[in-house]
């Protein structure tokens, strides 16, 4: 039955005592009598020693589950190899469980049937880079089969960031000279356009702007949830404006303040208006922002492994590269691959 087999594999961590502060939803995964947030942590409270707790994200509109901060020993404790595997394909209301953990035991975890998929830097509170293993569904979520296509994008995207570098060592007499190609100059604000930190007088401006550019978004785009990112400094937004203020491009720090890292994200630009460097440029500026407003350091980016746009943006603004995860979120052709990039300020 599905809620048992279910509360079999976390029932002990969804109790209302260890749900995080949200606007809760209503989860049709289980009972009535538990509520979960949509996309929200729930902290383990049961683990006796404080510094192995551990989050779980319940993650229905991706179809998802991710364990967060999780030690193998732990996982193996509290969820056990069979459990998992056994319902993978048949009652788990998920497609995709994704493990957040340190580095070390890579032979074990691939014994359980994960596969790594790549790495973020620093990721946690300690400093330690975030392991990100997964379990797909055969059926339900196979793996993706572009990826030749998708390492042609990385290719491309390296090839960038070394171009963007080389232009920087030249001095100023080589940038001008006329055998530089354009694409190597680092993009600047046109004279008449402008940009600032976004305030909640531009909630319902990034809302429109977004919902141009993305027929569907891994998160469900809302007024309430950008307005309450804002409000309680989850996410930092920088839009720029053209020459009649018309908002024609935003993008968003969406921080974890608790690990002091952020996931560089909410990027549009209107089609009209790509070709300007805007995007490169109100990333740079939106780095400067959150190292200077909340001591961070640590970004990184989910890229969609498919477009070469911004995987060429973030590998010019000095990322770099840190794996595949494949068919992780919604976007409006289904279940989409993204690229880690990584970069400390």
């Amino acid at each position: 039955m599905l809620l048992s087999t279910v509360e079999d594999l976390f029932g002990p961590f969804l109790r209302p005592s260890n749900l995080q502060k949200s606007s809760f939803i209503e989860s049709q995964i289980f009972s009535k009598k538990i509520k979960i947030s949509q996309n929200e942590s729930i902290r383990n409270k049961n683990n006796q020693n404080k510094n192995r707790n551990f989050d779980i994200v319940f993650d229905p509109y991706n179809d998802r589950v991710k364990l967060i901060g999780i030690y193998l020993e732990d996982f193996i404790q509290y969820f056990g190899k069979s459990a998992l595997l056994e319902t993978m394909d048949t009652n788990t209301p998920w497609s995709k469980l994704i493990v957040y953990t340190l580095e070390g035991f890579d032979e074990e975890w691939c014994l359980l049937g994960f596969t790594k998929e790549g790495l973020i830097e620093n990721f946690f509170k300690s400093g330690n880079n975030a392991v990100i293993w997964s379990i797909h569904t055969p059926k339900r979520r196979a793996r993706d089969i572009e990826k030749l296509k998708y390492e042609k994008v990385i290719q491309i995207a390296k090839e960038k960031k070394k171009s963007s570098k080389k232009n920087k060592d030249k001095n100023t007499s080589e940038s001008i000279n006329k055998n530089v190609s354009k694409e190597n100059f680092e993009p600047q604000l046109p004279s008449d356009y402008s940009s600032e930190i976004a305030t909640l007088d531009h909630v319902l401006p990034i809302l429109n702007l977004l919902n141009k550019i993305f027929v569907d978004y891994p998160t469900p785009l809302t007024e309430e949830k950008i307005r309450s990112s804002i409000l309680n400094k989850d996410n930092l937004f920088r839009i720029v404006r053209d020459e009649n203020k018309k908002i024609i491009a935003v993008a968003s720090g969406e921080m974890d303040h608790h690990r002091s890292v952020v996931e560089m994200t909410d990027c549009a630009t209107l089609p009209e208006y790509r070709g300007k460097g805007l995007m490169y440029w109100i990333l740079k500026k939106l780095e400067d922002d959150i190292r200077s407003l909340f001591q961070i350091t640590d970004y990184y980016t989910l890229a969609r492994a498919s477009e070469a746009g911004m995987n060429c943006v973030f590998s010019k603004l000095g990322y770099s590269y840190r794996g595949l995860l494949e068919k992780n979120c919604r976007m409006p052709t289904g279940y989409e691959s993204v690229n880690i990039w990584c970069k400390q300020k």
